[in-house]
């Protein structure tokens, strides 16, 4: 951040402020598998983003204030945070370098987004407080018209006051180099390494994974409303629990993302993705291996109404068997959004939601299944941007 908010930063910079609230209805609070209490929930956020572009850089930090509050139980009465900082600097006419992360303190991760980062619909449970940070540097280099290169290091935190649950931090390294073929397809090939480690629990000892993983990439635009993604390869994971008497575990599977695109008119848009990649399932066990299947659909309606319908459906099993507290969960979800510009500045949204976790019989996921319907009636309002200088 020394390199990207440094005294070049002098002019241009804008402060962009919004308001957002909504009322939700919640079928199953407390996320519980038996005996679930529906609630009504009360949301206020504000948002500050201050953000630059010019030639050689942009950055932008962003900070948002939530506050909710259930009406019918206690389970809600909290102030949220969250922070994301990002930018970009341009080191040479071929070479950048880019920046994220980002950071919750928050009860239940307050999923006010209609998806979380990885495309999934996802809901946290509503008794614990959570702490998230993720984020990455990426270095870029153009080698020729035709061939680029990166180097990019990510990271991730978790830590929650849950008992049952494990601080898990993951950190690692990914290089790929990719060739553009013609002007309708690009293929490439890369590695990476990563390190993930879940802390002890008392008496259930934490434990280690190192992956290994090489990956070949394919994309392809086979006209202008169609294209395919598809990127995989073989991958090695080598556990070891934090235990004097713990072997090591070896893992060997496949891990890869596809993904399909198609525009069929100016105003519907539809998307069908796979994922198989390494999840830390919310520090309940040690490592485990998320599939991801989901289909979405986007149609602007008209120039004042647009709505979106998506499928998820996610599986989380724990990769090595001498890791106590092991994972084998599935989840379903379906969610429907309509929204209507009110005005050039105010937004109001109506979101519903469905949610199936089903875990095996003796899993760690098990205490934690539930169902939940949920329906979002919210309003947002966008103030002109300030210019700072």
């Amino acid at each position: 951040m020394i390199v990207l908010l440094g005294p070049t930063l002098v002019r241009g910079a804008d402060l962009r402020l919004s308001t957002q609230g909504s009322v939700e209805y919640d079928s199953n609070i407390r996320r519980s598998p038996t005996n679930a209490e529906s609630d009504a929930v009360w949301r206020f956020s504000q948002k500050m983003r201050l953000s630059q572009k010019e030639s050689g850089y942009d950055y932008y930090v962003e900070y948002r204030l939530p506050y909710q509050v259930s009406t019918r139980t206690a389970t809600l009465r909290d102030l949220n945070h969250f922070v994301a900082v990002g930018g970009r600097y341009q080191l040479g006419p071929k070479t950048s370098l880019s920046m994220r992360n980002n950071f919750t303190f928050a009860k239940s991760s307050s999923r006010l987004q209609f998806e979380d980062d990885a495309g999934v619909l996802q809901i946290d449970r509503r008794d614990e407080l959570i702490t998230r940070i993720s984020g990455g540097l990426t270095l870029g280099h153009v080698f020729t018209k035709r061939v680029q290169g990166s180097l990019n290091f990510p990271y991730s935190y978790f830590d929650s006051t849950d008992d049952n649950r494990r601080r898990v931090s993951t950190v690692g390294g990914v290089g790929s180099l990719s060739y553009a073929v013609d002007s309708k397809n690009r293929v490439g090939f890369g590695a990476n390494v990563t390190r993930q480690a879940f802390d002890d629990l008392p008496g259930r000892p934490g434990s280690e994974t190192i992956t290994y993983r090489g990956f070949l990439s394919w994309i392809v635009r086979f006209d202008e409303t169609l294209s395919l993604s598809l990127r995989g390869g073989p991958t090695q994971l080598s556990t070891v629990q934090n235990s004097p008497s713990a072997g090591r575990s070896e893992t060997f599977t496949f891990f890869g993302t596809a993904s399909l695109t198609k525009r069929w008119t100016p105003r519907v848009r539809t998307s069908i993705n796979y994922r198989r990649t390494q999840s830390d399932a919310s520090g309940l066990g040690g490592s485990t291996i998320l599939d991801a299947a989901g289909a979405s659909l986007s149609w602007r309606l008209s120039q004042l109404w647009s709505s979106s319908l998506r499928f998820d459906w996610t599986q989380r099993e724990s990769v090595a068997g001498l890791v106590s507290n092991q994972i084998s969960t599935r989840r379903w979800a379906i969610g429907a959004r309509l929204v209507r510009t009110l005005s050039p500045r105010l937004k109001a949204t109506l979101r519903l939601t469905f949610n199936r976790q089903i875990s095996r019989s003796r899993s760690a996921g098990r205490s934690t299944d539930f169902d939940t319907f949920g329906a979002i009636l919210g309003f947002s309002y966008l103030f002109d941007p300030i210019v700072v200088w």
